[in-house]
């Protein structure tokens, strides 16, 4: 199984941010991306903080409560920030994205194959060869939030 849950941006935007959050770490990937996975732990924390009812704030999206795209919103302010999520089991599954500048949902949501990609474009990222944006800037290297955590150690 494979599953994806993180706010992506520019490394050097998200390490100028104040996250609010211990478990809220940032992950270099390529092309100047970093990801800041969104583990059980990150989301009790930011559901911990704020008032939701838990209710989901799109349709497709499993971790993107009021909450999470309220500090999403906050994160973006003076950059632009893509919320991804992805699951996967014997390649069916789903994706979906929504981009965020200045504390403003700019794009989406977008759902369904190449949602992710499409947002990573907002973010810059380009192609090389004949590998998408979600392989060029390595999301595919670990398959759950904990593990590109445990990378971090």
């Amino acid at each position: 199984m494979y599953c994806l849950y993180g706010i992506v941006g520019k490394s050097r935007d998200l390490l100028h941010k104040r996250l609010e959050y211990p478990s809220a770490v940032v992950v270099h990937l390529e092309q100047g991306i970093g990801m800041i996975p969104i583990s059980e732990e990150l989301l009790g924390a930011i559901e911990q903080g704020g008032t939701s009812s838990g209710a989901t704030e799109e349709p497709g999206f499993e971790f993107l409560t009021e909450v999470v795209l309220a500090w999403a919103r906050r994160l973006s302010q003076g950059t632009t920030l893509t919320y991804v999520e992805a699951e996967f089991i014997g390649g069916e599954g789903t994706e979906s994205a929504v981009v965020l500048r200045d504390g403003m949902v700019v794009a989406g949501p977008l759902q369904g194959p190449g949602a992710i990609n499409r947002a990573l474009r907002a973010l810059g990222v380009s192609v090389t060869s004949r590998r998408e944006e979600f392989e060029v800037v390595g999301l595919g290297k670990h398959r759950n939030p904990e593990e590109w955590l445990a990378d971090l150690s």
